[in-house]
């Protein structure tokens, strides 16, 4: 599987590592994984990040689950991605 390519300079990249700081706190980073995700394919035509909720350990496991307050953070990020009009 290629690696998500999107430089952490991308306009795109910046903006919404800002809404994320803006809901989830400063200490928020960008950073890479070592697990395979369709985005890979995507960043190739258009820049494209991996963002959700909860932690890779217990993702997509058989006990997978996330806080409830990363559900409410998430959604507020979210919403304020598709709410930008510039």
């Amino acid at each position: 599987m290629p690696g998500l390519n999107t430089a952490p300079d991308d306009p795109f990249a910046e903006k919404i590592l800002a809404i994320c700081r803006q809901h989830a706190g400063s200490d928020v980073a960008m950073r890479g994984e070592l697990y395979g995700t369709d985005a890979s394919w995507m960043s190739a035509k258009a820049p494209a990040l991996v963002l959700g909720p909860g932690c890779i350990d217990s993702a997509h496991a058989i006990d997978e689950h996330i806080a409830a307050r990363d559900d409410v953070t998430a959604t507020a990020v979210y919403r304020a991605i598709i709410m930008q009009t510039d």
